[in-house]
C-alpha cells in the first residue's frame, strides 16, 4: 500500500506554508552574492524483474546436494564427498568429508523501513552498515544516481537495503524485515582460511559466529562443531576453492542466473567436477582486489587533487565491499571473488553528508528537506580492473569541492579551532544541501532555528555555488560551517548575537582556513555593514608604508586599512572570546580583557571602522 494520505499531505504543505512564513530573518546566516547557471537533471534507477535470489540458503543447500554425494562413512555423519574433481592441467583431486552443517546460514538480506528523517539518521549512521537504496535482487534496466521506492511517498525515507552477518545485532526501534537467509561461500573462513587475514573484509563469518544457536535449524540436528572445526583446519586449500566456486555457478545455475555469473574467458581456470552420472565444467575465479584512485579537477589550482575522505562503495549481489579513499585519493577494497563489481562514490562521511535534492516538478518538499545522501553512480566493471574517477566539471565537481571544504573543516589540520557539530547522541550528522539554484542571491545559508529541523526539514546549510570557482564553494562551505560552529559555543546565547558579530566571524574563518588551500586567498569581499574583514585585520600584520607613503600590500584581507594597525592575534584566541559576545562592543571588549596584545589600542580604531 502506497504511504501516501491526501489529508495528511495537505496538513504537510500547510506546515511548510507556516514554516516558510515563519523563518525569521535574524535566524538565517547567508553570504552573498548570484550566479545563473543550467541545472541538470538528476540521474533515476529504473528497476527491472526480479530475480531468483542464488545465495538463499534453501538453493546452496540443493546446489551443495547437486555438485556431492553421501560419502561412503557418511551415511550417518552428515558427511558427502565431491569425489572427482579434474583441474584444467588433468590432475584429479579427491575431496571428501566434507560436514554437511557446512551450508549455513551466515548472513541476512535485510530492509530497513524508516518512518521519519530522525530514524534515517540513525540507520545511515551505523558505520558497520554498507546500505543502498535499491534492491540488490532486482535486475537494473536503467543506471542511475539514486533509487526511490514508488510505493514510499516522495516526502518520506525511501527503505534501505543492506547484507549483515548472522551475528550482528540490529536495533529493533527502527522497523526492519529480513528478506532472505544467505549462504555467501565466499565470505565463509572455513572454505577461504585466508579471509580472516584480509583487514578490508568485514563480512568475513566463523564457526563460532554462525552455530550460536544448539541446533542447525536446517536440519534440526545438534550442530557438529568438531567436524567444521577440523574440515576448516584442515588443508586442501585448493580443493576447498573449487567446491566454492562449483557451488556459486550451480546456485546460479539453478536460478537461472549462470550465464551472466560463469561466464568464460580467457583469464578463467576450468576444472570438471565429476559425481555419479554427472559431469560439468566451472569457471574458477580468482580472488582480486576492487582498487582505484579519486581526484577532482580543482579550476583555481588548475590541476587534479585527490578526493581525500570520500567514500567508495562495491558490490554484486550481496557482496559488498567499501573503503575510504586516503591522502593520494587512493582507495583499495577487501577481495572478492566476482566476474563484476559495480561502483559508487558517496558524498557521506560520519558527521556530515551532502545531500542532492530532487529538482522535478511535483517534488518540492523532497527538494527543500534535500532528502538523500549525494552519490555518483561509477558503473559494473570487470575483475582486476583499477576503478579510477575524475571529478571533472558539472554537478559533480561541485559535490567535490563541497565535500572537500567540510572534510577540511571536520578532519583536517585548523589550528585549534572547534569543529563544527558532530554527531553524538541523539545529535544527527550535519546535512548541507547541494543545491542548483543558483539565483537565490547568497552563496549559502545556514539555518540556525530550531524549526529547520521539524518535519525532517533539516538541512542546516544550503549550497548555492553551482558554477562558481572551486575556491568559492571551499571558502562558502567553510563559512557556513563556520555559522554552525559558533552557534555550538554560543549555545542560546547565539540566537540573540549580532548579524556583525555571526558574519564578521564566519569571513574571519572562512579567510583563515580557505589560504590553507589556496594560499593568496583575502576573504570574501566586505559588504557594510554586516561581512566585514574585523578578524583578519586581528590576525594580520600592519601594512608598512610604501616610499610613495602608500601601505604596501602585505595587508591579507580584501581592503587595505590604514585603520589596520592591530595585529598578532591568533584565530583560537578570537574565537574563544565569542561565548558571551552577543554585540560588536562585547567582542571588542572580550578580546581586550581576556589577551595582551601590544596592538591592541589600537582596536577601538579598528573596530569602529567595521562598525
Amino acid at each position: 500500500m502506497k504511504y501516501e494520505n491526501n489529508y495528511k499531505f495537505s496538513v504537510l504543505l500547510l506546515l511548510l506554508a507556516v514554516l516558510i512564513s515563519g523563518c525569521q530573518k535574524d535566524f538565517i546566516e547567508t553570504n552573498n552574492e548570484s550566479y545563473v547557471g543550467p541545472v541538470e537533471p538528476e540521474s533515476l534507477m529504473k528497476l527491472g524483474k526480479k530475480l531468483d535470489n542464488p545465495y538463499d540458503i534453501s538453493v546452496m543447500k540443493e546446489a551443495f546436494k547437486n555438485i556431492t554425494e553421501v560419502s561412503k562413512s557418511g551415511k550417518f555423519s552428515g558427511r558427502r564427498s565431491m569425489k572427482i574433481i579434474t583441474d584444467q592441467e588433468g590432475d584429479t583431486l579427491e575431496f571428501v568429508e566434507i560436514p554437511e552443517d557446512v551450508i549455513r546460514v551466515t548472513h541476512k538480506y535485510v530492509r530497513f523501513k524508516p518512518r521519519n528523517q530522525e530514524e534515517m539518521d540513525a540507520v545511515t549512521g551505523d558505520s558497520t552498515l554498507v546500505l543502498f537504496d535499491h534492491p540488490l535482487d532486482y535486475e537494473i534496466e536503467e543506471e542511475g544516481d539514486y533509487y526511490h521506492d514508488p510505493e514510499v511517498h516522495d516526502t518520506l525515507p525511501t527503505p534501505q537495503y543492506a547484507t549483515v552477518k548472522i551475528s550482528q545485532q540490529l536495533n529493533d526501534t527502527i522497523p526492519f524485515e529480513i528478506l532472505s537467509e544467505l549462504y555467501l561461500p565466499e565470505e565463509d573462513a572455513i572454505l577461504d582460511p585466508e579471509l580472516l587475514d584480509d583487514p578490508d573484509n568485514d563480512q568475513v563469518v566463523t564457526v563460532e559466529e554462525t552455530t550460536t544457536s544448539k541446533s542447525n535449524p536446517l536440519t534440526s540436528k545438534a550442530w557438529d562443531k568438531q567436524a567444521l572445526k577440523s574440515f576448516a583446519n584442515k588443508g586442501k586449500t585448493k580443493e576447498k576453492a573449487l567446491m566454492m566456486d562449483a557451488l556459486v555457478v550451480e546456485a546460479f545455475r539453478l536460478t537461472n542466473n549462470e550465464v551472466e555469473e560463469a561466464e568464460e574467458d580467457n583469464e578463467d581456470k576450468m576444472f570438471q567436477v565429476s559425481s555419479g552420472l554427472t559431469s560439468r565444467w566451472f569457471g574458477r575465479r580468482r580472488k582480486w582486489t576492487p582498487r582505484g584512485t579519486i581526484l577532482a579537477f580543482d579550476d583555481v589550482l588548475n590541476r587534479n587533487v585527490p578526493l581525500q575522505g570520500i567514500r567508495v562503495k562495491g558490490w554484486r549481489w550481496f557482496t559488498r565491499r567499501s573503503a575510504i579513499a586516503n591522502s593520494r585519493g587512493y582507495y583499495s577494497m577487501g577481495r572478492v571473488r566476482k566476474k563484476h563489481f559495480k561502483y559508487s562514490l558517496e558524498f557521506e562521511r560520519h558527521h556530515f553528508q551532502i545531500r542532492n535534492p530532487r529538482t522535478a516538478v511535483g517534488h518540492t518538499l523532497a527538494w527543500l528537506s534535500g532528502n538523500r545522501v549525494a552519490s555518483i553512480n561509477m558503473g559494473k566493471h570487470r575483475r582486476n580492473r583499477v576503478v579510477n574517477r575524475t571529478l571533472r566539471a558539472g554537478y559533480e565537481k561541485y559535490l567535490a569541492d563541497i565535500f572537500r571544504g567540510a572534510m577540511f573543516y571536520y578532519y583536517g589540520n585548523i589550528d585549534g579551532l572547534q569543529r563544527p557539530p558532530l554527531k553524538r547522541g541523539f545529535r544527527t550528522k550535519m546535512k548541507i544541501m547541494a543545491s542548483n539554484n543558483t539565483t537565490t542571491g547568497n552563496f549559502g545559508t545556514h539555518k540556525s532555528a530550531g524549526l529547520h529541523s521539524f518535519l525532517g526539514f533539516n538541512s542546516r546549510i544550503h549550497m548555492y555555488t553551482r558554477g562558481r570557482s572551486s575556491r568559492q564553494t571551499f571558502a562558502t562551505i567553510i563559512h557556513e560551517l563556520a555559522h554552525a560552529s559558533h552557534k555550538k559555543i554560543s549555545r542560546s546565547n547565539y540566537r540573540n548575537t549580532a548579524s556583525k558579530v555571526k558574519e564578521s566571524w564566519a569571513r574571519g574563518v572562512e579567510y583563515h582556513l580557505t589560504r590553507k588551500i589556496y594560499s593568496n586567498y583575502r576573504g570574501g569581499v566586505n559588504h557594510h555593514p554586516l561581512y566585514t574583514s574585523v578578524v583578519v585585520d586581528m590576525i594580520d600584520n600592519k601594512a608598512p608604508l610604501n616610499a610613495h607613503g602608500r601601505p604596501e600590500d602585505i595587508n591579507e584581507g580584501s581592503e587595505i586599512l590604514t585603520q589596520d594597525n592591530v595585529s598578532g592575534y591568533t584565530i583560537r584566541q578570537i574565537e574563544a572570546t565569542l561565548n558571551g559576545s552577543r554585540t560588536w562592543w562585547q567582542w571588542r571588549d572580550n578580546i581586550k580583557r581576556r589577551y595582551k596584545n601590544g596592538t591592541e589600542n589600537n582596536l577601538d580604531a579598528l573596530f569602529n571602522h567595521w562598525n
